[in-house]
């Protein structure tokens, strides 16, 4: 399959089928073998300030709601760690069934977010980082008004991922319609 023949897929996935179909003739269904690993599906890379909670956590929690159709990432503004706060582990694991023991903190900076369908800045802090870093990012940006749980117990962690999980489950994804509902936890 060819570049473009990738990308018209692509914004067929996105639900843009019709306009396409209107302009370039019916689309069919690609060869999802001869697309390579994470072809289809829904890339959405999750922004907090250091990477160590909130992100990865988000990440976690889109993976297994949303399934095989999400490719889910996670960077931070900031990071300064070498790998996830053991709160945050701890209630992933314990709460979720979700290990995100072996992440590592990585800044957006090193990361293509052109790549990437949504970008979910944690709060509007974050959101106002990632405007000034990436000026063009308004289409592809959600802004979740997240309280940061560092330093702030188990409790804080919990209610941090709980409420991960209230946006996964509210947020109206294009790839809900295409492959049916959020997993529920």
């Amino acid at each position: 399959m060819s570049c473009v023949e990738r990308i018209v897929h692509r914004y067929a996935f996105l639900g843009q089928q019709a306009w396409l179909e209107k302009e370039w003739g019916a689309i069919e269904e690609p060869d999802r073998d001869s697309c390579g690993e994470g072809f289809g599906s829904m890339k959405i890379l999750f922004v907090c300030s250091g990477n160590t909670c909130r992100s990865p956590m988000g990440e976690g929690l889109a993976r297994k709601m949303l399934g095989s159709q999400t490719d889910g990432e996670s960077a931070g503004t900031h990071p300064t760690r070498d790998r996830a706060a053991d709160e945050a582990v701890e209630v992933m694991r314990s709460r979720f069934g979700i290990d995100i023991s072996s992440h590592r903190p990585r800044n957006v900076k090193d990361v293509s977010v052109e790549d990437f369908d949504y970008v979910v800045a944690m709060d509007s802090g974050v959101a106002g980082d990632l405007r000034r870093i990436y000026p063009s990012i308004n289409a592809r940006l959600i802004s979740w008004d997240m309280h940061d749980p560092w330093g702030g117990g188990v409790e804080a962690y919990e209610r941090a991922a709980r409420e991960s999980q209230k946006h996964v489950e509210e947020k109206k994804w294009p790839q809900n319609e295409a492959i049916g509902v959020v997993a529920p936890l």
